[in-house]
């Protein structure tokens, strides 16, 4: 009895559970997202590139999106949409071509 119970509790949940971005999970509701037009410089490490902004700035952007990694190219521009976390590193949220 226990079994059927559980398998329709957990059916439940998965369905009225909200789909959420795996980047978007972790933030928090007052998270403020900053949207950026820049032009992807290359990869520093599994999970972090380089952006190259308007006015010679410069960002180090986090993601843990394998897509990403397979998909920008450099020196292309894309439109970023990224959030600041309590430790200072700028988070991806979505990015657009």
């Amino acid at each position: 009895m226990k079994k059927p119970l559980f398998t329709l509790i957990a059916t439940c949940t998965l369905i009225i559970a909200p789909t959420l971005h795996a980047e978007s999970a972790f933030s928090s509701p007052s998270t403020q997202h900053v949207r950026q037009a820049g032009t992807f410089v290359g990869w520093a490490d599994n999970h972090s590139f380089e952006v190259k902004f308007p006015h010679k700035t410069y960002k180090v952007l986090r993601t843990d999106n394998h897509w990403y990694k397979k998909h920008l190219k450099p020196g292309t521009t894309y439109s970023f949409v990224y959030t600041k976390n309590q430790d200072g590193q700028y988070k991806i949220v979505t990015i657009k071509k």
